[in-house]
């Protein structure tokens, strides 16, 4: 998510005031980046997809109420986090095991699980858990610049 995210017109601002078309174009233009983040969180191409359609619709329902004084690229991206903590949380899931198996014997139309590698996995937890320990020793705020500048590549 570090392309252009500067529009000539806030979508959800346009979209609150009944014109549609900004927020059209920006669902046009950033699909592809919101799906890449969710890639990078873990999740499966096909739930990234899912998830990113979560994103927008949340944009659409909750334009209404947007304040237009707010930057527009944090606001998208921290709905974006909203919704990748809630699908772990309905999940309950891991990031990296939720690849599906592809080799082609047809286990993805069954909906079956790749086995992880053991070695990975625990490889995985124990980088997850170092980062953790890292992130818990910073405030909140700068958890949400962390993630904004050093993960997403938003400029101050």
């Amino acid at each position: 998510m570090k392309d252009d995210w500067d529009f000539p017109e806030d979508p959800l601002a346009a979209l609150g005031a009944g014109d549609r078309a900004p927020f059209e174009a920006f669902v046009r233009e950033k699909s592809r980046s919101l799906v890449g983040f969710f890639a990078r969180k873990g999740v499966a191409m096909d739930v990234a997809e899912d998830l990113t359609q979560e994103v927008f619709l949340r944009l659409y329902r909750h334009a209404a109420r947007y304040r237009p004084e707010q930057r527009f690229a944090p606001f998208c991206l921290r709905v974006a986090r909203n919704v990748w903590i809630d699908h772990s949380r309905r999940r309950g899931s891991r990031p990296g095991l939720e690849a599906e198996v592809g080799d082609g014997a047809g286990g993805e139309a069954l909906g079956m699980r790749a086995q992880p590698d053991p070695y990975r996995v625990a490889e995985q937890a124990e980088e997850h858990e170092r980062l953790h320990l890292a992130l818990e020793r910073l405030g909140p705020h700068h958890k949400d610049v962390f993630e904004l500048a050093g993960i997403q590549g938003l400029e101050y």
